[in-house]
């Protein structure tokens, strides 16, 4: 019985402490400054999701625009070289010449073959 009496004055505290606390006024001014806040940040995410967009589309474009120009330009090539106007001959000859120098041993079978051919018939 001593435990219902204590728990009977329990619940008869809370609702007198609830009650009190649902007397009390809010403080002057503060659903203004609460809705002023709410609209604020409404604001703010209103401009970060539609005040950005413009300015990420411009960016995409402009990157397309880009690599687009990258792709299709093709660089400045140097013109090929004309034919050559020396005779057979005279390669040959330019070439034994330089194999005169000091010639490798892996090249000595080219030297060989150079100077067979360079010989007049």
């Amino acid at each position: 019985m001593d435990r219902e009496r204590s728990d009977n004055k329990l619940d008869d505290w809370l609702d007198q402490a609830m009650a009190e606390y649902a007397k009390v006024e809010p403080e002057p001014g503060i659903e203004a400054r609460v809705l002023a806040r709410l609209h604020s940040r409404v604001r703010t995410r209103f401009w970060w999701r539609r005040g950005l967009r413009p300015i990420w589309i411009s960016a995409a474009a402009a990157a397309f625009l880009l690599v687009a120009v990258m792709l299709f330009k093709t660089p400045d090539k140097p013109p090929a070289p004309g034919p050559a106007t020396a005779s057979d001959q005279e390669l040959l000859l330019g070439v034994d010449r330089l194999l005169q120098k000091r010639v490798p041993a892996a090249l000595e079978p080219a030297l060989v073959l150079t100077r067979e051919m360079v010989k007049k018939p």
